[in-house]
């Protein structure tokens, strides 16, 4: 769980593997990757990492609640997380 992954100069351009044409990549340790965000989540930021990075399975935007925006315990605790997680432990019903 991180943030601001798009971020120019900040982020983006310092990950590994380094971003091609402006794109990151999803590592190569992730065999999926869903991406969650709260839209109150100021830090989270820019929002809909699919338009900067290459290979996000799943791209969300979902309240996790005033206080917990930018909080793991907040999207850890929100619904949509919980189903990306059954989901993919296939625990989903």
């Amino acid at each position: 769980m991180t943030r601001q992954l798009a971020l120019p100069d900040v982020v983006l351009d310092r990950r590994d593997p380094a971003p091609i044409n402006g794109r990151g990549r999803r590592p190569p340790a992730v065999r999926r990757w869903i991406n969650i965000a709260d839209p109150g989540d100021i830090i989270a930021i820019p929002r809909g990492l699919a338009n900067y990075f290459d290979g996000i399975d799943t791209d969300l935007t979902t309240p996790v609640g005033v206080f917990n925006a930018h909080k793991a315990a907040g999207y850890l605790s929100c619904t949509t997380t919980a189903a990306a997680l059954a989901t993919l432990l296939g625990t989903h019903r």
